[in-house]
């Protein structure tokens, strides 16, 4: 149960990466030149206050050292990359096929 929560979490943050890249592209033919939306960006239209208290509830040191990079980088890789790793830890093993018909 609990993987197929994962599973579904997984595919929504795979599908939401694909959105901001439609919205991204948008952008980018609208302006007529690259454009990518930030995690910073994405967070402070979405969820303002959660990226305030931010630097409060992880400590400045790691605020610096972890975050910045992360909110500087581009929403839809954070997301798809995100989603995989959520798939690839609640991947089905494969079933083996066969079995020994001695023991």
């Amino acid at each position: 149960m609990l993987k197929g929560l994962i599973r579904l979490a997984g595919f929504l943050l795979v599908a939401a990466g694909f959105v901001q890249v439609v919205i991204d592209g948008t952008r980018s033919i609208a302006a007529d030149a690259v454009v990518y939306s930030t995690l910073a960006e994405s967070l402070h239209d979405y969820a303002p206050l959660w990226l305030q208290r931010l630097p409060a509830a992880i400590g400045p040191q790691a605020f610096e050292r972890i975050a910045l990079p992360a909110l500087s980088a581009p929403t839809a890789l954070v997301l798809v990359v995100l989603g995989a790793v959520l798939l690839l830890v609640a991947r089905r093993r494969p079933e083996k096929i066969g079995h020994p018909a001695r023991l």
